[in-house]
């Protein structure tokens, strides 16, 4: 299962329709053969969709991408 992680105060796009959130919720991370990696986004309302469920996030803002 993916772990959630909410990285508050920062706008990311949602992988899944390219909108930005201010929620965003880490569902993947892709790798490159050079070893830095990319971290993926999703809004919460999409995280689901990606293995992964929105929880409130640390800062105590509300669940909507």
């Amino acid at each position: 299962m993916t772990e959630i992680v909410h990285v508050p105060a920062r706008l990311e796009r949602c992988c899944h329709d390219g909108k930005v959130t201010r929620l965003p919720i880490k569902v993947d991370e892709v790798y490159a053969a050079s070893g830095v990696g990319t971290k993926v986004y999703a809004c919460p309302g999409h995280a689901p969709l990606y293995g992964g469920r929105p929880t409130k996030p640390a800062h105590g803002g509300g669940t909507t991408g």
